[in-house]
């Protein structure tokens, strides 16, 4: 019976330093965003007010206001900062909120005005298993 009290302590204690190792900081955001988009010039202009069309209430995106400043982009969506670049016709952003990074995503301009694309647990830093989102620009 000890020796069972001594495995859950130790899986316990393995549990808790692997979620530690894994959380994203936002001070992590920077290189990773150099990593994952090659670092080109912008091709696009994604300036403006932005809102997610499937919002509902308090689930979805929700809205918020985009500034590029060359490829880097800065702001907020509904609950969260972003930061992220501009890497070509690709946009890569990281959402961010009380030292803390919860989603990343890469999106394209489908058309004007659109931005479509996958979003991102943030533990999947290489972005392979995404899901389906979309924003519209509501305001340049």
């Amino acid at each position: 019976m000890k020796r069972f009290y001594i495995l859950i302590v130790v899986l316990s204690i393995l549990s808790i330093i692997s979620c530690a190792s894994v959380k994203f900081k936002p001070e992590e955001i920077d290189p990773w965003l150099v990593t994952i988009s090659g670092d080109k010039s912008a091709t696009i202009n994604v300036d403006g007010k932005w809102s997610d069309p499937e919002s509902e209430g308090v689930m979805g995106w929700g809205e918020g206001t985009v500034f590029q400043n060359g490829n880097k982009l800065s702001g907020t969506i509904g609950s969260y900062d972003l930061k992220g670049v501009v890497s070509g016709g690709i946009v890569y952003l990281a959402f961010y909120t009380k030292g803390r990074v919860y989603y990343t995503a890469r999106l394209e301009m489908i058309e004007r005005g659109v931005l479509a694309g996958k979003y991102f647990d943030a533990d999947d830093r290489e972005q392979k298993k995404g899901y389906d989102t979309k924003f519209n620009i509501t305001y340049l």
